[in-house]
């Protein structure tokens, strides 16, 4: 699983709230052994890992805090960059 995050200026105050929680769950949800990364959008691209990560509670730790530091609504939406990573992860 990857999940894209639009975290553009455009996402500040609720809606970029409602994605950390979606996404947070998303990852609960995960079975032990599953594979995902996560990729944020503006202007520039941001992924959690270069590759796909195994669930376990360390890479969720992991993520947790990562989501903490790099949800952070600013610049503008560059969509192309995100979709074009996400083939190279499938």
């Amino acid at each position: 699983v990857v999940y894209i995050v639009d975290t553009s200026g455009s996402m500040q105050g609720k809606p970029l709230d409602n994605v950390k929680h979606a996404v947070s769950t998303a990852l609960s949800e995960l079975a032990q052994g599953d594979y995902f990364n996560i990729i944020t959008f503006n202007d520039e691209l941001h992924s959690f890992s270069s590759c796909l990560e195994q669930v376990n509670e360390k890479t969720i730790a992991s993520t947790t805090d990562w989501i903490n530091s790099n949800f952070v609504a600013e610049g503008g939406t560059d969509i192309m960059h995100p979709l074009s990573e996400v083939l190279y992860f499938g």
